[in-house]
């Protein structure tokens, strides 16, 4: 910008020069009127290009930028589902830990929570809208956290009168868990419905 200055300063100095020259040219009669009036348009010109050409540089209004999409605005319908299911799981593996659920248990919820993790993604990606992915994703989402959260709030004692209906609980779910996996990897979707409604029958009350 400093270089700009010095350079507009001496192209005036330059053409003022020119300009009193001229003056006295013209003055002593050398240089005909008509001759002066175009030399001195054309010296406005050169002066007012120069002047445009030096304030180009320094910026106008910045030019609108189109709003840069934020990571979760590009985030698909099923990946949100994935991802809220998937972090529910690990809630809930570190609250059951914490709170100091009998390791027993933890030996059925913790494979059952791992085959969640294979099955969630790829039903919500391949299968999105079906009876069998709205089931897993409440399974995953809802009902494994309420019947593990139900269990955690009871006292000591109570917990102990329903340790086993609970273990009989998760282990139901893991069975049928590895056999949904089953039909997704061999694609047979026309269990899908079956199991989908089997489920619901049987823990979903």
């Amino acid at each position: 910008m400093e270089n700009n200055g010095r350079f507009l300063k001496s192209f005036i100095a330059y053409f003022a020069g020119l300009l009193i020259a001229f003056a006295v040219l013209m003055a002593v009669g050398v240089v005909p009127k008509i001759i002066w009036a175009i030399i001195g348009l054309g010296v406005i010109a050169a002066l007012a290009a120069a002047v445009l050409a030096l304030v180009k540089p320094l910026g106008g209004p910045a030019e609108a930028r189109a709003p840069e999409e934020s990571p979760e605005a590009t985030v698909s319908p099923q990946d949100q589902a994935t991802l809220s299911g998937l972090e529910t799981l690990v809630r809930l593996n570190l609250k059951s830990r914490e709170s100091g659920l009998d390791q027993d248990l933890l030996s059925s919820l913790e494979p059952l929570i791992d085959r969640l993790f294979d099955i969630l993604p790829r039903l919500n990606q391949q299968h999105r809208g079906s009876e069998l992915a709205f089931v897993v994703n409440k399974i995953a989402k809802d009902y494994l956290g309420q019947i593990t959260g139900s269990y955690l709030g009871l006292s000591t004692e109570a917990r102990a009168a329903q340790k086993e209906e609970l273990k009989r609980v998760l282990d139901g779910l893991n069975d049928e868990v590895a056999e949904i996996i089953r039909i997704v990897d061999e694609q047979v979707t026309g269990e899908f419905k079956t199991h989908a409604k089997f489920i619901s029958t049987k823990f979903d009350h």
